[in-house]
C-alpha cells in the first residue's frame, strides 16, 4: 500500500500553494531589485492555529509593529476553491488584528482571475479584506508593493 501511495496516488502541491510560491519567488526578486531589506519569512498565528507569511519584517514578539506581505492566488478554476482560499486566509488576517498587527501593516497582492464568475467572487473577498483595513493590490503592481515594503 506505500508503494501505490508513494507511486500512484501521489500528493502533488496543489496547484494554488505551487503559484503562490512562485508569487513569492518574483516578490523576493522584485525586492532585491529595489533593495528592500529585512523581510523574512515567519510563523505567525497563535499555540493552536500556526500559518507562514513569506514577508514580514519587526519584531514578531512585538506584533503591533510587524508588517506582513502574503500573495495570494485567487485565479483558481473554480470559484469554491477560491472561496475556500480566500476563507482561510480572511481567518488567518482577523487573527493577526486580534493580536494587534495593524491593519495597514498588511498588503494582499491578489492574482485574480480574468473576467469572470471567479473575477466576481475574488473581487469580493478583496473587498471583505479591504473591509478589514488591510491593503490588497492586483499582483502585478509592482510599484505599489514596493512602496508599501519600503515605507517605515
Amino acid at each position: 500500500e506505500r508503494l501505490y501511495e508513494h507511486y500512484v496516488n501521489r500528493q502533488f502541491a496543489q496547484r494554488e500553494e505551487y503559484q503562490e510560491a512562485v508569487m513569492t519567488r518574483r516578490l523576493l526578486g522584485l525586492f532585491r531589485q529595489h533593495a528592500v531589506l529585512n523581510f523574512r519569512g515567519e510563523v505567525l498565528g497563535s499555540d493552536n492555529y500556526k500559518f507562514r507569511i513569506p514577508f514580514v519584517r519587526g519584531d514578531i514578539q512585538a506584533l503591533g509593529e510587524i508588517k506582513a506581505i502574503k500573495p495570494l492566488n485567487f485565479a483558481q478554476n473554480d470559484t469554491t476553491r477560491i472561496a475556500d482560499h480566500a476563507l482561510i486566509w480572511h481567518k488567518r488576517v482577523k487573527l493577526l488584528l486580534e493580536q494587534n498587527v495593524r491593519p495597514d501593516h498588511i498588503l494582499l497582492p491578489v492574482k485574480k482571475a480574468a473576467a469572470d464568475k471567479r473575477a466576481t467572487v475574488a473581487e469580493d473577498f478583496c473587498a471583505e479584506f479591504r473591509n478589514l483595513g488591510v491593503g490588497v493590490v492586483e499582483y502585478g503592481m509592482h510599484t505599489e508593493i514596493v512602496r508599501f515594503a519600503k515605507a517605515q
